[in-house]
């Protein structure tokens, strides 16, 4: 106990006077704000202050010296670029991946609105024993399948319709514009004599419906799917045709507007197309499966389920 007296009487703020055995006693504790020492004896208890370890300042001091000096401390500019090359690769890596993410939401949501479309079309079937006509009289909007269909499925002008492609971009131009442009957004198997309704023709006979007998493979035979995106001539100005037609890519390859057709095509649901069958099923198939030129793509587009020759058949290779 003497010896730690003259210690803290010698240098009340250094530690050369102490040894290391009196720095050792077994009664002293330090504080946490700065190193106070309490030694006890039977009759009575000194308390002094000491110094901090490693030769820092002790006490309230030392913390306040402490924290100025962190405070002065930033980072270098090599540490910025570090992490902003880190926030940089990052972005790369996970922006690709939201994109995807998003892009396959859109096509969840495409993949419903053609299974509704379906289901509005086989419950005409079944109340009117013919599939859905495609078209009528010149100038007359109401008797296209997309009005027929309005008692099942709603207007497909109300901005919420099923009608409604998420992934569909195309805006009516602002000059040189159709009154139906930019398109529909899903079309109906009609565009040739072999589909789902025959054509219309000017002063003919009395059109006769496709009944539900003369689909021969319902479950290999197209009803609605993604509309056709074409480039209307002279303009190139780009539509969602209301009605689908079997043309093989070979032969639309030589279309002046197939270039900006096919890009807008591939950016729709990557490249790819929601296809509804007549049994009532969803496929996703690629666009240039859809429209290769085989025996079994022009199968799917023909009610006889045979295959069958088109009007651009001359322009293949």
């Amino acid at each position: 106990m003497q010896a730690a007296r003259q210690c803290s009487e010698g240098n009340n703020r250094t530690n050369r006077g102490c040894s290391p055995e009196n720095r050792r006693r077994p009664y002293a504790v330090e504080s946490l704000f700065g190193g106070i020492h309490a030694m006890q004896s039977s009759s009575s208890m000194a308390i002094f202050p000491t110094p901090s370890l490693y030769g820092a300042p002790s006490g309230i001091a030392g913390l306040c010296r402490h924290e100025k000096l962190s405070a002065k401390r930033g980072f270098t500019l090599v540490e910025l670029l570090v992490v902003i090359a880190i926030i940089a690769v990052l972005a790369g890596l996970l922006l690709p991946v939201l994109a995807r993410a998003k892009e396959k939401a859109k096509t969840i949501q495409c993949t419903s609105n053609v299974r509704q479309i379906l289901a509005g079309v086989i419950l005409y079937v079944a109340d009117q024993d013919t599939y859905p006509s495609a078209d009528g009289p010149l100038g007359s909007a109401d008797v296209t399948w997309l009005v027929q269909l309005r008692p099942y499925l709603g207007d497909f002008t109300n901005g919420v319709s099923v009608f409604k492609c998420p992934s569909f971009k195309l805006k009516a131009p602002k000059v040189g514009a159709h009154p139906f442009d930019p398109g529909v957004h899903y079309g109906y198997n009609a565009g040739h004599h072999d589909g789902l309704s025959p054509p219309y023709v000017i002063g003919g006979p009395p059109r006769k419906g496709i009944t539900d007998n003369m689909v021969r493979a319902p479950a290999r035979m197209i009803a609605v799917a993604d509309s056709f995106i074409a480039a209307r001539q002279p303009s190139m100005i780009l539509s969602g045709l209301p009605v689908l037609q079997y043309i093989p890519i070979s032969a639309r390859k030589k279309w002046p507007g197939f270039p900006r057709e096919q890009a807008e095509t591939n950016a729709r649901h990557q490249g790819r197309h929601q296809v509804g069958f007549c049994d009532g099923h969803v496929e996703r198939m690629k666009h240039t499966s859809l429209f290769a030129d085989d025996m079994e793509s022009r199968r799917m587009w023909h009610r006889d389920h045979e295959p069958f020759t088109t009007m651009s058949d001359h322009l293949l290779p």
